[in-house]
């Protein structure tokens, strides 16, 4: 019986043996099978995806935008760098005739791909709008005429701006009476649009670096070139061609003999002015430049510190602590805007009388018309070459005209303290 029982789970052994083999032999083979048909459905997958959308790798690194920069910016603010970045990459396509910055710009809709195949034309490449509009608002918190003036846009080279020369007046009438019209009176000013050429130099070890800071820098020189020569012509303009025939406020108020515009001091040079020659600007000033806002006074820096804040100095009221803080920079109540374009310092010509500061309103005294399209060319030839560097010259167009400078009995909107005898 005992040899019976064994035989038998021998018999038992290997029948299980032979199952585990079995059953392991079927998972191979399902393991198997189950491959071969997940790698045919990846390949299904694969080939049904729409070629439009497969992007090769330089395809791919056009897309991808380095928003890395070093310092310190100033055209643009960190909020605004994928704005920044696309400004650089549409310069360095047009400008630089990148391949890889114009396949960008085509991908992202900064220009059209025929653009991007052509080449400029004899005028150069159009600026983008708000590229144009980033380098003239720039401008503005570097200078001081655009800033403090009413801008006109002009749609061509010659604008007529519209100038009241009389205002409605109120009268009493009596019952059934005739009713007189009383009807404003206006007159235009013209006002021609010059060409203003601005040159940025830019190294080539900058453009290699990075979009950001490149697209900065020029933004920002072009801004400070713009703001200094339109403050320079607004101010003091002669008429020449250095300032695109342009007459400024100053030499415009000066041209009228015997101006009512022009307030003399009591007495010469800066350490001689006091508190009653500048009440006598005040004073001076048309009633019309009170109202609708507020005047203001233009002069120097060196003039606000070493006259201005000397009267207030002295002035009754002031403590240790009132003076350690500092002045706002204002004087009798009216803000101050300095200026380069004035004299830094007393008698800076003795041959000609020397123009102390303004009082008044730039938005009445001219007409500050502006054309917002401008063109941009670059070159590496000459001296750019031999330098190392890429010359960029941007072609801004605006135009100024004064046109309320006052009369021998009538002062305008803007008051010159001016000295007595050269």
């Amino acid at each position: 019986m005992s040899i019976e029982k064994n035989k038998d789970v021998e018999v038992k052994t290997e029948t299980v043996e032979d199952a585990k083999s079995i059953a392991s032999e079927m998972a191979k083979e399902f393991a198997s099978e189950m491959a071969k048909v997940l790698n045919e459905q990846k390949e299904i997958e694969v080939k049904s995806v729409p070629s439009s959308i497969v992007k090769t790798s330089s395809e791919v690194n056009t897309s991808v935008k380095s928003l890395d920069f070093t310092g310190k910016l100033t055209a643009y603010k960190t909020t605004e760098l994928e704005q920044a970045y696309d400004d650089g990459m549409w310069y360095k396509a047009t400008q630089l005739n990148d391949a890889e910055a114009k396949a960008y710009c085509v991908e992202n809709g900064i220009f059209t791909k025929a653009m991007s195949e052509g080449t400029s034309t004899a005028g150069g490449y159009t600026v983008p709008n708000q590229l144009v509009a980033r380098v003239i608002d720039l401008s503005s918190t570097y200078g001081v005429a655009r800033a403090n003036s009413e801008i006109w846009p002009a749609s061509s080279d010659t604008l007529w701006v519209p100038k009241a020369n009389a205002d409605t007046e109120a009268s009493f009438i009596g019952e059934n009476a005739e009713k007189s019209a009383s009807d404003p009176s206006f007159s235009q000013v013209e006002v021609l649009i010059k060409k203003l050429v601005v040159l940025t130099k830019i190294s080539d070890e900058l453009i290699e670096d990075s979009v950001i800071n490149m697209i900065d820098y020029v933004v920002r020189n072009m801004a400070k070139a713009i703001a200094k020569k339109e403050d320079t012509t607004v101010f003091l303009g002669d008429g020449t061609a250095t300032y695109g025939s342009i007459t400024g406020i100053i030499p415009a108020i000066t041209a009228v003999s015997g101006n009512a515009s022009i307030v003399n001091p009591i007495t010469d040079g800066w350490a001689n002015l006091v508190l009653a020659d500048f009440n006598n600007v005040l004073g001076a000033l048309a009633d019309y430049a009170y109202e609708g806002g507020e005047p203001k006074w233009y002069c120097s820096n060196s003039f606000y510190h070493q006259v201005m804040n000397k009267i207030k100095a002295a002035a009754g009221g002031n403590y240790v602590t009132s003076l350690e803080g500092g002045f706002r920079k204002e004087f009798l109540g009216y803000e101050v805007v300095t200026s380069a374009v004035f004299p830094a310092t007393d008698a800076a010509d003795p041959s000609e009388l020397e123009n102390y500061c303004l009082f008044g309103r730039m938005d009445m005294v001219g007409a500050f018309a502006q054309r917002h399209d401008a063109r941009v060319k670059t070159t590496q030839e000459g001296d750019a070459f031999i330098y190392n560097q890429l010359w960029i010259r941007m072609e801004e167009r605006f135009g100024y005209t004064v046109h309320d400078q006052g009369t021998a009995t009538e002062a305008g909107s803007m008051i010159l303290l001016q000295e007595k005898t050269a």
